[in-house]
C-alpha cells in the first residue's frame, strides 16, 4: 500500500501551486513598492484573484 502511494505521481500540482507563489510576489511587489494609483490597485487585485484561483487548484487536486 505505501509502494503504491509513492509510485504516484503529483507533478500536476506544480504549476498552481508556482503561479500561486509568482502572483502573490507581483500582488506584493505592486502593493508596496509602487505607488498608490487606482491602476496598480487593479493589478493587485488581479493577481491576488488568480493566486487563490491557483491555490484552489492546487488544494482540490
Amino acid at each position: 500500500m505505501i509502494v503504491e502511494y509513492l509510485r504516484t505521481s503529483y507533478a500536476f500540482v506544480i504549476p498552481p501551486v508556482l503561479g500561486f507563489f509568482v502572483l502573490t510576489f507581483l500582488c506584493l511587489l505592486s502593493l508596496l513598492c509602487g505607488p498608490r494609483r487606482s491602476t496598480n490597485i487593479l493589478f493587485a487585485g488581479m493577481c491576488l484573484m488568480g493566486a487563490l484561483i491557483n491555490l484552489d487548484v492546487a488544494l482540490v487536486s
